[in-house]
């Protein structure tokens, strides 16, 4: 019997840990705030227009693919694409957020 109780509280125990974590996970509500606007700056993947990378960052930094990232202005942002002007030119990025 102890040991059926010690794997209740075990497993509740576990339970309340990792709820934060799968509260994380959720997408924010469609009512959100977007998360750029036009003007803001902005860095991207430095490979340019033929990159797939589409990464899209608030700070500098390194992308996933080695490249440093660039800095870039938001010049356009429809749902959840974004264009952005930089040296490399214009690019239009999916940011995955409304």
């Amino acid at each position: 019997m102890k040991n059926v109780v010690r794997a209740a509280v075990l497993g509740f125990s576990i339970s309340l840990a990792l709820a934060p974590v799968a509260r994380a996970a959720e997408p924010a509500p469609a009512s959100a705030t977007p998360a750029y606007k036009v003007g803001d700056k902005v860095w991207i993947c430095g490979c340019g227009k033929a990159c797939n990378c589409n990464t899209l960052a608030k700070a500098a930094g390194k992308c996933h693919c080695g490249k440093d990232l660039i800095e870039a202005t938001v010049t356009k942002v429809d749902g959840n694409t974004v264009t952005v002007k930089s040296a490399n030119g214009e690019q239009t990025l999916t940011t995955g957020k409304v």
